[in-house]
């Protein structure tokens, strides 16, 4: 007789995906190898989508957050409780396809602006292996929104999204940028969602919000 069993099993699958999906009471074990192999970013994406149509059974209004920055605003600032909403890391594409697919009306995109910015260039896949024009984009709307040579300059020398907002900051353009980054973002991501209502907003690291779409704040009301 082989008895099998995973001691702390209820505590570990606290560290899952397994509480979002419906999976309570201990770890799931799958497999029949007994190697373990790093998830691949399909399996990732598989479960992004399945944690998506499980949300989707019980509203028709969902929030994608791509990671902690942005569910932790959702919960503290909106009051959106967690069966309303789905953690899609890198794979907004994939969320937002599976939510047009399983019904959902209206959906709100909230995160970093270090995510979120991947969007305004159409990227749908955001890992940073995979796609990386932060600046690029950042530096498109710092020219669409007039700023002069010497802080494109600064910019292409910013390493990160949160350095840029600090020099934009300090050279009195960050609203117009972020506006302009917000617009091609929401307008890539509302062409992608079909007919699906898009609400988006950016923000800080911090949790500060830099920018939002209209309805943004009002997109889990109830509507008549």
């Amino acid at each position: 007789q082989i008895e099998i069993s995973a001691p702390g099993g209820e505590s570990l699958a606290l560290k899952t995906f397994n509480p979002r999906l419906g999976i309570e009471g201990g770890i799931s074990i799958l497999g029949t190898t007994g190697i373990v192999e790093v998830m691949s970013g399909w399996a990732v994406a598989e479960t992004v989508r399945a944690e998506v149509r499980v949300r989707a059974a019980a509203s028709k209004v969902l929030a994608l957050v791509p990671g902690n920055t942005g569910a932790a605003f959702v919960k503290k600032e909106l009051l959106i409780p967690g069966e309303k909403l789905v953690m899609m890391s890198n794979y907004p594409g994939d969320a937002i396809d599976e939510a047009k697919e399983n019904g959902v009306e209206r959906i709100l995109l909230a995160g970093s602006l270090g995510k979120m910015i991947k969007l305004a260039g159409g990227i749908f896949h955001t890992h940073s292996r995979d796609a990386d024009s932060r600046m690029d984009i950042m530096i498109r709307c710092a020219l669409k929104a007039g700023a002069p040579l010497r802080v494109l300059r600064g910019l292409d020398r910013c390493v990160t999204t949160e350095a840029a907002v600090g020099l934009l900051e300090e050279r009195s353009f960050l609203d117009p940028v972020i506006e302009r980054v917000l617009e091609r973002a929401l307008s890539y991501a509302r062409q992608r969602a079909g007919g699906m209502e898009v609400e988006m907003i950016l923000l800080r690291n911090s949790g500060e919000v830099l920018a939002f779409s209209e309805e943004a704040f009002s997109v889990m009301e109830e509507r008549g």
